[in-house]
C-alpha cells in the first residue's frame, strides 16, 4: 500500500486552526490516496479546541493541501520516517 508524507508547511505553524490538532509536525500515513492519507491523519489527531481568537471554530489543517504538503514516498516498509515523524500504518 502507498505511503505519503504529510508535512506542515512552516510558514503556517502559528495559524490558530493548529489548536486542533495534537500533532504539528510530519507523518507518514500508509493509504489508498493522498485524500485517504489526509483523512487518517485529520481523524487521528483531531481535538476539541478553543475558538479562535476572530470567534470562529478551529479547523484541523491536516486536510488543507495549502497549510499541509502531501507527496507519495514509497510503499510499504520501505520508508523510514524522518526524525519526529509518525508513521501510521493501515489497518490490517
Amino acid at each position: 500500500m502507498p505511503l505519503y508524507h504529510l508535512e506542515p508547511v512552516a510558514d503556517f505553524l502559528e495559524d490558530e486552526n493548529w489548536s486542533a490538532s495534537t500533532h504539528k509536525k510530519d507523518v507518514i500515513v500508509e493509504s489508498g490516496s493522498e485524500k485517504q492519507a489526509r483523512q487518517i491523519a485529520h481523524d487521528r489527531f483531531w481535538i476539541a479546541a478553543d475558538r479562535k481568537s476572530n470567534g470562529a471554530i478551529p479547523e484541523n489543517p491536516w486536510k488543507n493541501a495549502d497549510k499541509v504538503l502531501c507527496r507519495q514516498v514509497g510503499k510499504g516498509n520501505d520508508v523510514s520516517p524522518p526524525a519526529g515523524a509518525i508513521l501510521i500504518k493501515a489497518k490490517p
